[in-house]
């Protein structure tokens, strides 16, 4: 949530739900906000990488944002996700989510090239100066984004107003986050820097001094746990929590959006794991049975059935 004018802890990337004809799943999504209302999440971003943004339509992208500020009511930041492969194309998205009422926005760089400095100074200021909130600069690399410098980073903060967190998503990322915070710090702008990746290095993250992660939801109170955990100064406890997470989390990296839809939908959220994304895995029987073993064994901390949620 918001505190003391800061975005920090664990604030998913929503994964897009799709009926089996395609088209996006509404009843779905709803559960999957309330699903992150219930596990503590201290916010949500819609879309995202996760969400398969690229494969989304504006109208589309749009209407996920306006559910979730419907379903979330105030109660956590509600962070838009901007991505455009030029300038004018995240311009489209900005103006589209400005009249929404958004708490602040996650903003790529443009994706499948490599930008100058000039031009992505006028691609972020544009977008700054369109939604007027509080921006998040996803830092991904190539080819869904640009793997920036912390010297880029800074630049960008010192010149664009409403740059004030960073998303840091380049290998490895905590030597990045460490080099962004000690290039960024004497801004005096830079309010936090966020770790990605699924959590996966979220605590060496966090003992760097991120101010939280931004993880795919369908492990969402395992992450939430974890980091509450870790700042209440009980390392071991979060550490040992976060070991038994990894093993559901792995077959992410190979396996895509399907293996974390299933778990979803294993969990009630979703009632299906179809992607729009092309995968280059399709979940065969093997995969589902293992998914539905790791499923039963991993840590999850709010209850599978979420009728309720």
């Amino acid at each position: 949530m918001l505190h003391e004018d800061k975005l920090f802890g664990i604030i998913p990337i929503l994964l897009t739900p799709f009926l089996e004809s395609g088209a996006v799943d509404e009843e779905s999504f709803r559960r999957e906000v309330r699903f992150c209302l219930k596990a503590g999440a201290h916010g949500i971003v819609v879309p995202g990488m996760a969400s398969e943004v690229f494969y989304l339509t504006e109208v589309e992208r749009v209407r996920l944002v306006e559910i979730s500020l419907e379903e979330v009511e105030g109660r956590i930041p509600v962070i838009a996700g901007v991505y455009g492969e030029s300038v004018e194309r995240a311009l489209e998205s900005s103006k589209g989510l400005a009249r929404l009422g958004i708490d602040a926005a996650l903003v790529n760089a443009p994706h499948f090239c490599t930008a100058s400095d000039t031009y992505l100074e006028r691609h972020f200021g544009e977008i700054s100066s369109v939604l007027n909130v509080p921006i998040v600069l996803q830092n991904y690399p190539l080819p869904y984004g640009e793997a920036l410098s912390a010297g880029q980073v800074r630049k960008l903060i010192e010149r664009c107003e409403n740059i004030v967190y960073v998303k840091e998503e380049t290998e490895p990322p905590g030597h990045h986050i460490t080099e962004l915070l000690k290039e960024c710090g004497s801004t005096g702008k830079l309010r936090g820097v966020f770790g990605g990746k699924t959590g996966r290095w979220m605590l060496d993250e966090l003992s760097r001094g991120a101010c939280g992660n931004m993880p795919a939801a369908a492990w969402i109170d395992i992450h939430v746990k974890v980091f509450n955990l870790y700042t209440n100064g009980r390392e071991n406890e979060a550490r040992e929590l976060h070991g038994s997470m990894m093993q559901s989390i792995m077959p992410y990296q190979s396996l895509g959006r399907g293996y974390a839809k299933e778990i979803l939908r294993l969990r009630g959220v979703f009632r299906t794991r179809v992607t729009r994304a092309p995968q280059l895995i399709a979940l065969d029987e093997f995969d589902l049975r293992e998914t539905g073993e790791i499923y039963k064994k991993a840590p999850f901390c709010v209850g599978a059935e979420l009728s309720d949620a």
